[in-house]
């Protein structure tokens, strides 16, 4: 039986404007029109998400949360209430004096897609106060 290595895609979306909500809210990573981070699976449902950048704050001591969301049907937009579904566990940064940009990955694999249907996949985020951003990311997904 040929080695079939299923669906990929890679991407590098753009900067997102920064969320200052203390509720989840989505980046828009998976409505990007020019570069949407989606991926149809086609053999095997098993999907490796991965997300890398840089997490930014404006101020010292802001607890920055964030976890990563995937779904079906129209993605949402950037800085709108978070919708999809939660996958992994939250990830958390506390930017510290002298310290307000730090990388960051975070990587989970998903079961059980169904196979033909397009899902985006997203990060919301969320700030204990004043603003916070993910720049430079870099998003890479395929099935396993």
């Amino acid at each position: 039986m040929p080695f079939n290595p299923g669906a990929s895609t890679s991407r590098t979306p753009a900067d997102q404007t920064a969320t200052d909500t203390t509720t989840y809210e989505n980046n828009g990573y998976g409505a990007i029109a020019s570069i949407p981070c989606t991926l149809t699976p086609g053999a095997t449902g098993r999907v490796m998400v991965m997300w890398s950048g840089d997490q930014t704050s404006n101020a010292t001591a802001q607890t920055h949360t964030m976890q990563m969301v995937y779904g079906t049907g129209a993605a949402p937009a950037n800085n709108t209430a978070v919708s999809g579904t939660a996958i992994g566990g939250e990830v958390a940064w506390v930017s510290l004096t002298g310290q307000l940009r730090t990388p960051f990955s975070i990587a989970y694999l998903i079961t059980g897609l169904t196979l033909g249907t397009t899902y985006y996949f997203d990060i919301a985020c969320k700030s204990s106060a004043g603003n916070v951003a993910l720049k430079n990311v870099n998003f890479l997904a395929f099935e396993v």
